[in-house]
């Protein structure tokens, strides 16, 4: 646990932070996805651009911007998708030579903060994925927080994708 922990504190130091915080809906509605821009919205939360690797693999990550744009902090719990058998939030850690991802139980994110799930960092594994991911295709998941859940449309980028950085794509 003390493990888990200290992988989470290290997460959170680092968050950029985006912004002035605004006011909260408190709506836990399931807002739908906005189509080919790969951007869904949930009150004040802002999820841009997910994607995974091309893969023939039955695990998958799948990695996403999240901007808490409201005045307090969410939770990320998870994802679901329906092509996987189950979803969970997942960590990547380093220690004694040995490198991998570890699971999460959930990921809090502070207000006006802006959270990148991204290649050896954070990530969402979809496991037991029921078919092969081809570049440039789309899929649909729904991400899950304490505040409500939202789906979201992401893409599949090439095989190689997750071996360079996403920080600076533009939306």
């Amino acid at each position: 646990m003390k493990l888990v922990l200290n992988l989470l504190f290290s997460l959170f130091a680092a968050c950029a932070f985006a912004g002035e915080g605004h006011s909260h809906d408190d709506g836990h509605d399931h807002e739908k996805p906005s189509g080919r821009d790969h951007m869904a919205t949930l009150g004040d939360l802002r999820l841009l651009h997910a994607w995974a690797s091309e893969t023939e693999d039955s695990d998958v990550l799948v990695y996403v911007e999240i901007e808490n744009n409201s005045g307090r902090a969410v939770t990320l719990l998870g994802a679901q998708a329906d092509f996987a058998a189950r979803t969970e939030l997942v960590g990547f850690q380093s220690q004694g030579g040995e490198s991998g991802y570890t699971r999460l139980p959930k990921l809090p994110i502070s207000a006006g903060a802006k959270m990148i799930l991204k290649p050896k960092g954070v990530a969402l594994r979809m496991v037991g994925v029921d078919r092969h991911l081809h570049e440039g295709d789309d899929f649909e998941f729904t991400l899950v927080f304490e505040q409500g859940e939202v789906a979201m449309t992401g893409q599949v980028e090439a095989e190689n994708a997750a071996q360079h950085s996403h920080a600076g794509h533009n939306h």
